[in-house]
This record gives C-alpha cells, sequence and structure tokens, in this order.
C-alpha cells in the first residue's frame, strides 16, 4: 500500500514536574496551510479568544468563534487553521484566530492533586468542541479550567483538576470516531480529502492515494463507509460550510472557504444532506441531516 504524504505525527509535550502545562497563551492558528495532521499522549483543551478557527478532530471539521472551547484526548489526530481574510501586508497573526492552550495528564492530574478518580469519564471519548450558544456549562467550566492555569499561584494546579473534574461529572456520553478507528488501506484517501478540502480532488487522485484501481478503491470505499469517495468528499465540504455558517460567516464565504466552486454548488450539496438552504441553516432553521 503506497504510505499517506499525511501521515500523523506524535507532537510530544514534556509536563516534567507539572501537572499542568502551557507555555502559549497567544497562539495564533495558521492562516495559509493547516499544520500537520499530529497527535498528543497527553490530553489538550484550548479557547478560541479571538477570530475563527477550522479544527479536524478525528475526522471531522469543527468551526470555532470567540468563546468556544475544544477537547482533544488523548492519541486523537487533530489539526488547526484560521479562516478569514489575513491582509499580507499587515502582520503574520492580524486576523487569525488566537487561543489558549493547556496540556495534561487526566490520570496523573487527578492523582496528585489529592482527587479520587472519577472512573465515570476519564480516559474516554467525549464530544471535542463546546459552543459558547449550546453548550453553556460544560463550556464555562473548561474556561475556569484553563483561567485557573493562567492565573497561576501555588494551587493552580489543583484548581485547574477541579474544574475538569465537575466538567467531566457534568459531560454527557458520546463517541468520537478517530483516525486509529478507520480502515488503515483507506485512511490515505481520508487524509487528503481532510487537507486538500479545497482542490479538485477526482476519484483517481484519491484511488493513487491508497495505491489502488478507481474501481477497486471505489467498491472498496462505498462498502466501508455507504457512499462513494466524491459524494463523502462533498458532505465533507458541506460539513465545513455548515460549521461555518454557524460561526456568523456568509453564505457565499462558507462554499469558499469549504472549497465549493460556486454558491450554486454548495447549495445543490447542501440540501442534498441537510434537506434545507445554507441560508436557512444560517438562520437556525435546522433540518435533519442525513445519514
Amino acid at each position: 500500500m503506497q504510505k499517506s504524504s499525511y501521515r500523523v505525527f506524535l507532537t510530544p509535550i514534556d509536563l516534567g514536574s507539572r501537572l499542568v502545562y502551557t507555555d502559549r497563551y497567544d497562539t495564533y492558528l495558521p492562516t495559509g496551510a493547516p499544520n500537520a495532521l499530529h497527535y498528543h499522549e497527553i490530553c489538550e483543551v484550548g479557547v478560541c479568544r479571538e477570530g475563527r478557527g477550522l479544527w479536524f478532530i478525528g475526522g471531522r471539521a469543527y468551526a470555532l468563534s470567540p468563546g468556544d472551547a475544544v477537547v482533544v484526548k488523548a492519541g486523537v489526530p487533530h489539526y488547526s487553521r484560521s479562516v478569514g481574510n489575513v491582509n499580507p501586508a499587515d502582520r503574520a497573526d492580524v486576523g487569525a484566530c488566537r487561543c489558549e492552550f493547556i496540556y495534561f495528564d487526566e490520570y496523573r492530574l487527578f492523582e496528585e492533586s489529592g482527587i479520587k478518580p472519577i472512573e465515570f469519564g476519564i480516559g474516554s471519548d467525549c464530544p471535542p468542541v463546546f459552543y459558547r450558544r449550546e453548550n453553556k456549562l460544560a463550556r464555562e467550566l473548561l474556561l475556569h479550567m484553563v483561567d485557573a492555569v493562567r492565573q497561576g499561584g501555588e494551587y493552580c494546579e489543583r484548581r485547574a483538576a477541579h474544574w475538569y473534574a465537575l466538567f467531566l461529572l457534568n459531560l454527557p456520553l458520546a463517541e468520537a470516531e478517530t483516525i486509529a478507528e478507520r480502515d488503515s488501506e483507506l485512511a490515505p484517501a481520508l487524509d487528503r480529502m481532510a487537507f486538500d478540502f479545497t482542490e479538485n480532488l477526482t476519484l483517481d487522485m484519491l484511488a493513487a492515494e491508497c495505491a489502488m484501481s478507481p474501481s477497486w478503491f471505489q467498491k472498496r470505499f462505498k462498502a466501508e463507509y455507504g457512499v462513494t469517495p466524491i459524494r463523502y468528499l462533498n458532505w465533507l465540504r458541506v460539513d465545513i460550510a455548515a460549521q461555518l455558517l454557524l460561526s456568523g460567516v456568509s453564505v457565499t464565504e462558507a462554499g469558499i472557504l469549504a472549497g465549493f466552486s460556486s454558491p450554486s454548488e454548495l447549495y445543490r450539496h447542501f440540501r442534498e444532506r441537510y434537506g434545507i438552504a445554507p441560508s436557512e441553516y444560517r438562520r437556525g432553521d435546522f433540518g435533519v441531516e442525513k445519514s
């Protein structure tokens, strides 16, 4: 099998003697090409402070706006980028998405903070994104955790552990798909879609990523995911556009950022997947997503 050019890299974070690590209170997500698909061996919590960001976590796309929070569990592949217009004549970080991140080992955080381990939620999957407009309690608890670390002090790590414990106790059970769970033979094509969804990808190009003939690749892909590769790609673009619409981006801009060549193309695929027009979705007139 051909090796994907979009390998998943381990990005180590050395906690040392610390229970919670951060050195990037002002992290600006890249505005051009996304950073490398990577994972950590510990948990990551981030808060969007400024601008809009597009995250790919466990093979799904999420758009973040100021006040939204993200949780990336250990071992889950992810990458992020800024969305919006950036003036190249200005500073590189103007118009970019500014975030704060903290990193910690869930088990060690509780053990060394003197908190009785909470079996419910620790080490398990959870929804990766908590929106300001929807997941108010969970998001507020994560914000308190990040703020406790930022404020520092003798007991900041213990305070952070308490906020995270409350977060887990209030966390609804959910399953999160990870790239590691996908068919390994199809993973190179899925990675190519995730990184290059704005490009004019063809069946031949995606099949080549997996070193398969186009016909065999399409047959394998449809057997695994229930749709053809190109339909899957267009639905990925629709999901990206939907997230952008909810973050306040216009229909036209959402279509361009998601990789559609025209508003009519966005409209056609959006209605096919969600049953309503993009403009209706942006207003909150939600339809039922097709599976």
